[in-house]
């Protein structure tokens, strides 16, 4: 009896001092965007401290006493908070971050967690939500079209040259959303247009091999389209509204209209809202176009959401489930009749309509030692409808999975490490049969930060599995480091390899590229592998108290092994790899005109005339990249200011090459061609170009905002490729039946420039209007021969929020 008095006691004195303990909580903030700030430390008592969660929140239970709350988080000045609470007392201590004075851009892409870009190893850029909404971008290849060193081309994004136009299949860049792919499984292909740019936070560009963490298609860098959260505790809609309509052709024999203008309109609504742990973000988008290309209509409507609870019983847990759904036609302009009189009416095109559909379960769980889980899957069908007229059909489903652990310690030490793994299928009457791919990898990761000293490595392997074909790939490795040599200068140097698995699409398709010419497939293809370097330096600097900018330099290197590039001839009706035939169609086999083809002879035995896809060379690029930025207020006046200038360089390296153009002769033609063309067809230098490559890119956006008014304007600068594939040029002569593209090739040599216009007004707290004139001098040009860029427009925007 004596016993159990004693043990009542007892845990009646444990329970009466736990009652005693004081509860403080509250939540942690930017100070100047209001937004939540996950994974800030809160430390107090010799070292104890929790983390935030993804809201901002924090708890803490301590006994009772007086405390120094220490609140750091990453690119935010270190704040102290003095508080003292009594016995069962619960105390609110809410705080708001000053940014650090000598931090422009924070992101997420490269470390996999929030840091200052200027900290970073390799080149990054940054597209924010504002300029994405003052400069009415309708997709992500329009947003990226003003960021330095990247070439957009139909659709399809090339940073630094890494890449040819490709027909719209294997892309060198990954596209991501919230870390998450938008690659289709069977071409390899950005779906640009599934970026929800109504929600953007902002857009990341990687650039440089990223294939260590995201895999293949990141040979040449990564864009991640970053989305937002609610950070307001009321729930806040926004609607915007663009309308506009093209003017009068450069000139007036090539308008193919009669009466109504063409034009183009969109609705963007976006809706965030928190209900007590769950977080809500839904929306969507309407987008019609009436293009000022014949038969080049573009339709669209697509609803998303995102859905975030936070566990009020596990601390440092949440999970939620994303998704989107989109349906578009779109008439594909591939090659207009000439590049004159009929530059605007179709030579070449199709019809296709698309279902597109994601669903993303997700799960974090962050524990307040700094170890981090984090688990995402999506799955992705995308589905293609020919005309009635021309109905290829394709339809393609793929389920990503990511899991990935992060540990961090101290600030010192961040380990992150992940397993993703990918099932997918594709069917298509282009290519024969159900094509199955598989893969699945294993990453890691080291930082180590140490005064001003941040080293990097990192290692990935990964096995892909198309049908019965087995690739293994060899290990990939990357490292890179940066030096703080005063808070506001950073130098930085970095060498990472990537690689890219060929697609189905390469591999398989046959399909009309123009009457009598064919995309013919190739089942020997293997993977591209290359590396690519890069030494940088990066300078902050502030004008007065209220303005902060950079210049960042940035000089590269890179080389691919293996290169895959589409080849114009005759084929043999049999892939080169099985020996099996590759179509029985003799309609086929009938368009060959060359005589190569006899109708009496076995299928394997005759001939297909058109492009086929070859790991044909090796390649190396050189290059060099100057930006500039800021944004802030000089007086009174608010400016923002993303400059850059971007120049590369590139040479194939053919391995039967007895030319013996070695690495001096390159970087001897990469200075001299620096600031000319390289026009003799009988020089080494020509001989080795790299086909489809602008060589110099110049982006310029600049902003100003007084009171209720902004006004800005952007500038953009691409040179004339002195290399267009035999493909495209044999095709549209063949198409126009003139000699229209030599004399568009000759007066635009020296490139092509263009700029916009805009200006906006603030009416109250929830409505604004703007009015945009893009291509203001109405320029004529092409960034991917056969197809012209937009003529000048007028869009009058009205946005909404309540």
């Amino acid at each position: 009896m004596k016993q159990i008095f004693t043990l009542i006691t007892i845990l009646f004195a444990a329970y009466s001092g736990f009652s005693q303990n004081a509860e403080i909580s509250g939540k942690i903030t930017d100070g100047n965007t209001k937004d939540p700030l996950a994974g800030a430390s809160v430390r107090y008592d010799k070292g104890k401290g929790v983390i935030s969660e993804a809201d901002g929140s924090y708890k803490i239970t301590v006994a009772p006493g007086q405390y120094d709350l220490i609140f750091t988080s990453i690119g935010y000045k270190r704040q102290k908070q003095s508080i003292t609470v009594a016995a069962g007392e619960k105390k609110t201590i809410d705080i708001q971050l000053a940014t650090d004075a000598y931090e422009y851009n924070e992101i997420t892409t490269v470390s996999l967690y929030k840091k200052n870009s200027a900290k970073e190893n390799v080149s990054t850029e940054v597209v924010t939500a504002e300029q994405i909404k003052h400069t009415n971008s309708q997709d992500l290849g329009e947003a990226l079209g003003r960021t330095s060193g990247v070439l957009v081309q139909d659709g399809q994004i090339t940073i630094r040259g890494g890449s040819g136009y490709s027909y719209g299949v294997g892309s060198r860049t990954a596209v991501l959303q919230d870390g998450q792919s938008l690659m289709s499984p069977d071409l390899g292909q950005g779906q640009n247009s599934m970026a929800e740019l109504a929600n953007a936070n902002q857009v990341e560009v990687i650039k440089g091999a990223s294939s260590v963490v995201y895999g293949s298609a990141a040979l040449n860098g990564v864009v991640n389209v970053v989305t937002a959260w609610p950070v307001e505790d009321t729930p806040r809609t926004t609607i915007d509204i663009n309308a506009g309509v093209y003017g009068e052709t450069p000139k007036v024999y090539q308008q193919w209209w009669s009466n109504a203008l063409p034009y183009f309109t969109s609705i963007n609504v976006n809706h965030r809202r928190k209900e007590g742990n769950l977080q809500i973000v839904a929306g969507g988008n309407l987008t019609g176009i009436s293009s000022y290309i014949q038969s080049n209509s573009n339709w669209r409507v697509q609803g998303f959401f995102k859905t975030r609870y936070l566990s009020p019983k596990v601390e440092g847990l949440n999970f939620g489930v994303d998704g989107s759904i989109q349906f578009e036609s779109i008439d594909e302009f591939f090659i207009s009749k000439d590049v004159d009189t009929s530059a605007f009416k179709l030579g070449a095109g199709s019809s296709s309509d698309y279902f597109r559909f994601n669903l993303d379960p997700h799960l974090t769980y962050a524990s307040a030692k700094g170890h981090t889980y984090n688990l995402k899957i999506r799955y992705m069908n995308i589905d293609r409808f020919g005309s009635p007229t021309a109905p290829p059909t394709a339809i393609s489903h793929q389920v990503m999975t990511d899991n990935q652990y992060q540990y961090r310690w101290k600030h010192m030490i961040v380990l992150t490490a992940g397993a993703p793994f990918t099932i997918g299928d594709s069917r298509s009457n282009l290519y024969n049969d159900i094509h199955i791919n598989l893969s699945a990898a294993v990453y890691a990761q080291l930082e180590f930060n140490y005064k001003g000293l941040t080293i990097h490595g990192g290692l990935r392997y990964e096995v892909q599995k198309v049908d019965n074909d087995v690739q293994k790939g060899i290990p990939v490795f990357r490292s890179g480091l940066n030096y703080e040599i005063t808070r506001s200068t950073h130098v930085r140097a970095s060498w990472g390899q990537a690689y890219r698995i060929p697609t189905v699409g390469e591999r398989d398709i046959l399909q009309n590229f123009y009457s009598g010419i064919l995309v013919i497939p190739n089942d020997t293809l293997h993977a591209e592998h290359g590396w690519s370097s890069e030494i940088g330096f990066n300078q902050l600097f502030k004008i007065g108290k209220n303005f902060i900018g950079f210049v960042d330099l940035a000089v590269y290197y890179d080389r691919y092994n293996e290169f895959t590039e589409y080849d114009f001839g005759s084929y043999a009706n049999r892939f080169p790899g099985s020996g099996q035939v590759i179509t029985t169609d003799t309609s086929f086999l009938n368009n060959v005109s060359i005589g190569q083809s006899a109708k009496n002879a076995p299928l394997n035995q005759q001939y297909l005339f058109g492009i086929q896809a070859h790991n044909i060379e090796n390649a190396q690029i050189f290059g060099y990249e100057f930006s500039v930025g800021g944004r802030g207020k000089i007086g009174p006046v608010g400016l923002t200011v993303n400059a850059g200038y971007s120049y590369n360089y590139g040479s194939s390296l053919p391995s039967n090459d007895t030319s013996h153009y070695t690495l001096g002769n390159f970087f001897r033609d990469a200075f001299v061609y620096n600031v000319k063309r390289v026009q003799d067809p009988n020089s080494e230098a020509y001989k080795h170009l790299l086909e489809y490559r602008a060589r110099h890119l110049f982006r310029s956006d600049i902003e100003l905002k007084y009171w209720k008014f902004y006004v800005g304007t952007t500038i953009t600068y691409t040179s004339e490729p002195e290399l267009i594939p035999g493909t495209i040029a044999l095709a549209i002569n063949f198409i126009a039946k003139n000699n229209s593209f030599s004399e568009y090739l000759n007066e635009h040599k020296r490139g092509d420039a263009t700029a916009d216009v805009r200006a906006g007004y603030k009416v109250n707290k929830h409505f604004d209007v703007a009015f945009i004139i893009k291509n203001v001098a109405n320029r004529f040009y092409e960034l991917r021969p056969g197809k012209p860029e937009p003529i000048r427009n007028f869009t009058m925007q009205f946005r909404y929020n309540f």
